[in-house]
């Protein structure tokens, strides 16, 4: 049977923050990839560019195709929820979960995605995700 979401995506998440030392060394954070997001990626066989509302241009190296997500939040972000699983939203622009379980997936999230166990790529996200009529849509 063909998936139409047949990889994985996983995001970044800050576990620690990062603090500085007794001698004034910065020691980094603790950073894991969480989540478990059904996904389709696509690889840029054809350098295509993508255009964003502020004018910009950028060459992308992946589409992510994700399911469709209807609510509205202030620019155009998606949110995950970790204890359900999903992506969060419904028909009737309600977002379905408290703020204490969901995490906002934005522009500028280093970004996982995996076909079974293989790491396809690590990547931060450009741009806004879209949402568009049959599904939300990301670009590395």
């Amino acid at each position: 049977m063909l998936s139409l979401r047949p990889h994985i995506l996983k995001y970044q998440e800050i576990v620690s923050e990062g603090y500085d030392d007794l001698e004034g060394n910065h020691i980094p954070g603790i950073l894991e990839f969480k989540g478990s997001i059904p996904c389709r990626a696509e690889l840029n066989h054809k350098a295509a560019k993508v255009a964003f509302d502020d004018g910009s241009t950028f060459v992308y190296s992946w589409t992510v195709y994700l399911d469709k997500v209807n609510f509205k939040t202030s620019a155009n972000t998606l949110f995950y929820d970790p204890v359900t699983n999903m992506l969060l939203g419904d028909e009737n622009y309600n977002v379905l979960a408290t703020l204490a379980t969901m995490r906002e997936i934005k522009e500028g999230d280093v970004i996982q995605v995996f076909n079974g166990e293989e790491l396809l790529f690590e990547k931060p996200i450009h741009g806004k995700p879209y949402k568009k009529c049959l599904h939300t849509k990301i670009f590395v």
